[in-house]
């Protein structure tokens, strides 16, 4: 696929349905599909493509639907590459890769994700861009793998929104399961090569579209395995969720290691504006773009959205270790049908 898109320069439509999917923004520039210097902003719907090695960014116009259709929801099922070896498997977590603690910000510490199927598939993700000065700036968020050599997570993890401009992230380092045990990096670490996110995100700031997708350059998700996906026409309120992510801030002390945690809770709105909000949640700078998920007997542990904007419930929280209000942007029909085509995408 990269190949065929490198050859695609100029001014050439697009039509592509293989676009699959911290808390700043980024973008560039539109002359007919292919942009420079700043987006179009009559690009509703679609999705922006920044190619890592030519520096180049493409509109992806929404594929057509039909406009009335009788199903109600759609699934794929998780990969866990160590499904059938039971002595690699810790689902009870049993094996102390989880910490207890951090009970009074709502947050569980997970020491060992490599150790645990619901967490080893969740990446820790430093991008960095030049800012208006030329300096480089450094993006660290959250994400999870949807297939062998993909990742999805926040828009604005790879799209920076600033008030000197609109662009993409120059590149990005991905890395399952980090933590800061020696094991650091359990399935060593993958490059961007690509980089995608909702146009409503990039044109408007609106965290109704606010999706992103890495493409990778290896196939690093073979070995941690990934989420399953679901997406539903029914409303989400009261379901019972988890979410994973990487955290600058812990108990209102810096995650040095960057660690990673989880925690639980329950969707109180469910809107088809594409949001979930939880209000029993905690999260901070960093976790966005990890997972909000569920467990199915079908689908394993299955994602339903992405971790998209924290707002905290007492404003003068400055460093966001109370309780806070999450919202995810929902894994809806057709952001689903952009992220399971990656499930088979291989290099």
């Amino acid at each position: 696929m990269k190949k065929i898109w490198r050859k695609m320069k100029g001014g050439i439509a697009i039509v592509l349905a293989a676009a699959l999917l911290s808390t700043s923004a980024v973008a560039s520039g539109a002359s007919e599909d292919t942009c420079s210097d700043g987006l179009n902003e009559s690009h509703d719907n679609g999705a922006y493509m920044y190619d890592v090695e030519t520096g180049e960014t493409t509109y992806m116009p929404p594929e057509e639907t039909e406009a009335y259709s009788d199903e109600t929801e759609g699934f794929s099922p998780g990969y866990n590459p160590y499904a059938d070896e039971n002595n690699n498997e810790n689902n009870n977590g049993d094996d102390n890769s989880i910490e207890p603690y951090y009970l009074d910000s709502g947050r569980t510490l997970v020491k060992d994700p490599q150790n645990l199927e619901w967490c080893r598939n969740t990446v820790y993700i430093e991008a960095t861009y030049k800012n208006f000065k030329g300096e480089t700036e450094t993006v660290k968020g959250s994400g999870f793998m949807i297939g062998p050599n993909a990742v999805a997570t926040a828009g604005h993890v790879v799209y920076q929104r600033q008030n000197i401009g609109k662009f993409f992230v120059g590149n990005a380092t991905i890395i399952p399961a980090h933590n800061s045990s020696s094991n650091s990096r359990p399935y060593g670490v993958a490059h961007a090569t690509y980089f995608y996110c909702g146009s409503g995100w990039a044109n408007n700031e609106d965290h109704s579209d606010d999706w992103g997708i890495i493409e990778l350059d290896s196939n690093i998700g073979n070995k941690t395995g990934w989420l399953g996906l679901r997406w539903q026409s029914a409303s989400y309120v009261n379901t019972s969720t988890f979410v994973n992510g990487y955290p600058a801030k812990v108990n209102g002390k810096t995650n040095v290691g960057r660690d990673q945690c989880f925690r639980h809770g329950r969707i109180n709105t469910s809107t088809k504006a594409n949001m979930l909000e939880s209000t029993n949640m905690y999260a901070s700078h960093g976790d966005s773009g990890g997972p909000c998920y569920i467990y199915s007997n079908d689908t394993g542990y299955t994602a339903i959205g992405i971790t998209s904007k924290v707002d905290p419930i007492d404003l003068s929280d400055t460093e966001w270790s109370d309780i806070s209000s999450v919202k995810f942007r929902t894994i809806d029909k057709a952001l689903f049908e952009r992220m399971v085509k990656y499930r088979t995408s291989t290099l």
